[in-house]
């Protein structure tokens, strides 16, 4: 919602995926409309925003399960205050990922152009995602291992890991931990326990 603090965004998102016995196939598509406060401050421009990402890739189990995803990113984005025109960022991802007993080691090479043009002047507010995409080295290599368990029949997942980032300088490092509760587990075992009744 507007108001004098916060800009007015809307997101229009779109995904799904074809799934054979090994090959698959899909896509990502992503439409923002990120306009400006309702007191607008000088400087405040409103930004227009397509993200399209058609990707494939195979999936297969050997000694180790691997998923091996080849994917093209192309965005258009124009800034409405620097009436530039459109830019029109384009590039190419290779994600490869490797598990074992919920053991997981894992890297995604992105090489383009820098996906967030308006990342120094919007920041986060504008761009979802790793802000190591608004790299303009021109590469993104960001390499994660992880390990992760469920519990409770399946209802509650934890993954712990660590994540290597580099883009073209330097390294970072990041530690996450990831909780999921799949709720439609917990609904449908209260349905299935009523019925019993």
């Amino acid at each position: 919602m507007q108001s004098k603090r916060v800009r007015e965004k809307f997101r229009l998102l779109s995904a799904g995926e074809w799934s054979g016995k090994r090959f698959y196939g899909g896509y990502a598509l992503s439409l923002l409309h990120f306009a400006k406060t309702s007191d607008p401050a000088p400087g405040e421009g409103v930004v227009d925003y397509l993200l399209i990402n058609p990707y494939g890739g195979l999936r297969f189990s050997a000694l180790f399960d691997f998923d091996i995803r080849l994917g093209y990113v192309q965005s258009f984005q124009r800034d409405r205050i620097a009436e530039n025109g459109w830019k029109a960022p384009k590039g190419g991802m290779l994600d490869v990922r490797i598990g074992y007993k919920g053991l997981s080691l894992g890297n995604t090479l992105y090489a383009g152009e820098c996906q967030m043009p308006f990342f120094d002047r919007y920041g986060t507010a504008l761009y979802a995602g790793s802000v190591f995409f608004a790299t303009r080295n021109r590469i993104y290599n960001r390499t994660d291992i992880s390990y992760g368990r469920r519990f409770f029949g399946d209802t509650v997942g934890v993954r712990a890991g660590f994540l290597f980032h580099c883009a073209g300088k330097g390294l970072g490092t990041q530690q996450r931990i990831e909780v999921d509760v799949r709720l439609q587990k917990i609904f449908d075992r209260r349905h299935r326990k009523a019925e019993n009744r």
